[in-house]
């Protein structure tokens, strides 16, 4: 997932990306259970993100999220979608920087306790 997520940063980081690039991100981001695992946790990600606030039926299904959200997208004009790619892209910088130091934590303790249990094996 995370050489996915690599992609899209450098996809982002162009200037002129079109549209359809952005709304094919913005639905695997929606759709991702990994990095929203329930779909209230898309609310303070739409919100800040795109600056969409929707009701809450609409809330109960992510294709139904996915569908408002690009109708969305396809409207802004040129100076919203601007400021949106900037913003997808500190998202989904921030979000790689995060796993990768979750990753690095959970190594760490996988390792330490593999070690402790060295020790524990020897004294037996």
């Amino acid at each position: 997932m995370s050489n996915k997520l690599n992609y899209y940063r450098s996809e982002l980081k162009s200037k002129n990306i079109p549209k359809y690039k952005l709304v094919g991100i913005t639905t695997e981001l929606i759709l991702n259970t990994t990095i929203f695992s329930r779909n209230e946790d898309l609310v303070p990600f739409l919100r800040a993100i795109y600056k969409l606030n929707y009701k809450e039926y609409i809330i109960k299904s992510r294709t139904m999220i996915l569908a408002r959200s690009v109708r969305d997208i396809y409207s802004m004009d040129n100076k919203e979608y601007e400021i949106l790619r900037k913003k997808l892209l500190e998202f989904l910088n921030g979000y790689l920087e995060l796993s990768a130091h979750n990753k690095e934590i959970k190594t760490f303790k996988s390792d330490f306790f593999k070690w402790m249990d060295g020790i524990a094996d020897a004294d037996r």
